[in-house]
């Protein structure tokens, strides 16, 4: 049962890291189109802590209770609040 659920946890980290690229990409194309300084690059930044916190996840065994993992997660979920926001306040020309 541990190794089903190290591999499920592995299944939806690389899941939400593959949506992550995406925006990555859907940021360095608006940069590429329009000329704005979108900092495409920072994206790969809670990219990388989030995979870094899954698979903290799958060594750990565990979800939760990890002080390293949940910091990690913690960290790049921030960070995908503050670019993602940043983005969309930058593509839709500051409309609400």
């Amino acid at each position: 049962m541990d190794l089903i659920g190290s591999i499920l946890t592995l299944v939806a980290w690389g899941g939400v890291g593959v949506l992550l690229f995406m925006l990555y990409r859907i940021a360095h194309f608006y940069q590429a189109t329009s000329g704005q300084s979108t900092h495409y690059r920072l994206f790969l930044v809670p990219l990388a802590l989030l995979l870094l916190g899954g698979a903290r996840y799958v060594v750990v065994g565990g979800l939760a209770g990890d002080v390293i993992g949940d910091s990690l997660q913690l960290a790049g979920g921030i960070l995908v609040i503050l670019l993602g926001t940043s983005l969309v306040q930058m593509m839709t020309g500051g409309r609400r």
